[in-house]
């Protein structure tokens, strides 16, 4: 068999938004040895202090075989502590449980919450194999409990998804309250914010709005709040490819901005008198790029703000705190 497979999509790649958090991102089509495969799926990842939320769209297949998502797979050792399902203990050493969403599954070490209308499976077994099963050598045989949690998406599935979240915590620490809220898990886009961090999360597949931010170009963005109108805006071009700054909008008035190199700020404002700042980020291939922003009048940072995207430029921006820029050109010489 052919064990160097690689993917035929290149957005593939992550973003830091500070020292814990952060972002995966995989928009997915395998290419395999045998060709008879047409799996895609949007896979993204969002990481914070107190665990990650994973999250599933698109997830399309027609090759007649069942589609499914592992969302663990965990060695189990002599004196850990049972397994709970929703709060009840299993004993036995096998055994398979099916999760509805909304329920926990907890052990020693972490726990796992399933999305409410989402269905998984748990099975915990004993499993065998050797190396040589998934590369060139090693034929001795090991043996080893485990528990495994997967999503099942049925034959053939069309634009199935899932969202679970797992917490490095023991089972003794589980709480009713999720200290997060996924705002959206469509195919476009996948947004995941933590209000006790301050923070929103975003994948852009596709260039959209969520919240206060809004991406002119496929990229990775996050948003955090500092205090005192002062936030952190971080954005990465997973794909490497994109030619020019990632340009974003936010819904406010950007008054000042750090560091000043490679970023240009100016500010717009909205059929209905509001304002909104559009930022080029000039970003390195490959790299996260953050800039410190003070902003006044942020809307839309809560789930239920709102704001138009029909706009009209101001004239210059004298009294904004801001230096109006004009976008640089092109190699043709065009505005970009």
């Amino acid at each position: 068999p052919n064990y160097a497979c690689f993917g035929l999509r290149s957005f593939v790649g992550g973003l830091q938004a500070d020292a814990k958090s952060g972002i995966a991102a995989m928009d997915y089509k395998a290419l395999v040895a045998d060709g008879d495969s047409d799996l895609v799926a949007m896979k993204s990842w969002f990481f914070w202090p107190g665990g990650f939320v994973a999250i599933g769209s698109g997830i399309t297949g027609r090759s007649g075989r069942p589609v499914e998502t592992i969302a663990m797979q965990w060695p189990l050792f002599e004196g850990d502590r049972p397994i709970t399902v929703d709060g009840v203990t299993k004993e036995e050493s096998s055994w398979t449980e099916e999760l509805e969403g909304g329920e926990w599954l907890a052990t020693s070490d972490w726990r796992l919450w399933l999305q409410e209308g989402k269905q998984a499976r748990a099975v915990r077994q004993m499993q065998e194999g050797a190396f040589v099963d998934i590369s060139r050598s090693g034929d001795t045989v090991y043996q080893h409990p485990f528990l495994n949690v997967f999503i099942p998406h049925g034959v053939n599935p069309v634009d199935a998804g899932y969202a679970y979240a797992v917490f490095p915590a023991p089972m003794d620490s589980q709480s009713g309250e999720l200290p997060f809220e996924i705002w959206q898990q469509a195919n476009g886009i996948h947004a995941v914010s933590f209000p006790g961090q301050n923070l929103l999360l975003a994948v852009f597949w596709e260039p959209g709005r969520v919240g206060p931010l809004a991406a002119k170009h496929p990229m990775l963005a996050s948003l955090k709040s500092l205090g005192e109108n002062t936030y952190a805006l971080s954005v990465a071009d997973p794909t490497q490819s994109f030619d020019g700054p990632l340009e974003v909008q936010l819904a406010g008035t950007v008054t000042s901005h750090e560091p000043e190199a490679g970023a240009e700020v100016e500010v717009l404002t909205t059929a209905n008198g509001r304002s909104i700042s559009s930022i080029r980020i000039d970003v390195d291939s490959g790299a996260s790029r953050q800039l410190t922003l003070t902003i006044k009048d942020l809307i839309g940072y809560s789930r239920q703000g709102a704001w138009s995207t029909t706009l009209k430029k101001t004239g210059p921006l004298e009294n904004s705190g801001v230096k109006s820029k004009r976008p640089s050109p092109d190699r043709n010489g065009s505005a970009n």
